[in-house]
């Protein structure tokens, strides 16, 4: 968790988004070095969050697109409604890097940047970090459902895992 007041930890979750949402939609993700300036933004904050040296392109845009999320779910966390809007910005980037890759299509890398976005949403971020109050908390995870049905589909069996594993932290 971060230790950032809230305002700082927006100010950069919006450094992050820009520049995340430009690497992503280029043809840099996985390349073991291009992330380095989100990973600057993201040491203050995240000081553990470490992307191994040879580690597979998938894991590389996972590992951001996890620490990102955490970000927007922390922002939740401290100000739940300012939470939702930061969400909101964050998964409309990553829903405008699936339509970019989505448009070029039977383009491996998409495909492997795509499902490297679901798996950093899915498996890298901490739900824990979720907005307190249920009306918040119901609009974030609503949100966070939608990346794995633009990558894979409505009633996709990834879909219907995310759906799940979402759902389960409104309890």
């Amino acid at each position: 968790k971060s230790t950032a007041t809230p305002t700082v930890l927006r100010e950069d979750l919006s450094k992050a988004v820009q520049e995340a949402e430009r690497w992503l939609s280029s043809s840099t993700p996985g390349d073991g070095y291009s992330f380095k300036p989100i990973h600057i933004i993201l040491c203050p904050h995240y000081p553990e969050l470490d992307v191994p040296f040879g580690c597979g392109p998938t894991e590389e845009v996972a590992i951001v697109v996890g620490a990102i999320t955490n970000m927007a779910l922390e922002v939740g966390f401290l100000e739940s409604w300012n939470g939702v809007v930061a969400m909101r910005n964050w998964i409309d980037a990553l829903q405008r890097v699936i339509k970019v890759w989505k448009a070029k299509k039977d383009d491996p890398a998409g495909t492997r940047i795509c499902e490297a976005i679901v798996l950093g949403v899915n498996t890298r971020s901490d739900p824990t970090s979720l907005a307190k109050d249920l009306a918040s908390k119901m609009q974030i995870v609503g949100m966070l459902k939608t990346v794995a049905q633009s990558v894979y589909g409505k009633g996709a069996s990834e879909t219907r895992q995310s759906d799940a594993f979402w759902g389960t932290q409104l309890i």
